[in-house]
């Protein structure tokens, strides 16, 4: 588990679990239909290094048109593979680190 979780640049909202991007990572979207419930809805899974994965219920209306197309065809749509979640978190950070330094270079 790591420290409590910090904003990277100022002004940065927490993601549904409480940790930044890209801490935390919305990985993929999935149709679940349940018999019992009779109903059906759409979830967001997302992977957090403080959290671990976290499954959040999502409208269908707040994604993306494609996203959505695909998702209603498949049942599941893959936002980041798990094998390049890492890589993918340390080139978000890297171009947050860079996009920080060019803001406030003037004040070096």
């Amino acid at each position: 588990m790591n420290s409590v979780p910090q904003p990277y640049f100022p002004g940065q909202d927490k993601e549904h679990c409480g940790c930044y991007f890209p801490d935390s990572l919305l990985t993929k979207y999935q149709v679940v239909t349940s018999l019992t419930e009779r109903r059906t809805w759409y979830e967001g899974i997302y992977n957090c290094i403080n959290c671990g994965v976290v499954v959040k219920e999502v409208s269908l209306d707040s994604l993306p048109q494609i996203t959505k197309e695909d998702l209603i065809k498949t049942g599941l749509v893959v936002i980041i593979a798990d094998n390049e979640i890492e890589e993918f978190r340390r080139r978000s950070k890297e171009k947050i680190k860079k996009r920080l330094e060019r803001r406030f270079e003037h004040l070096k």
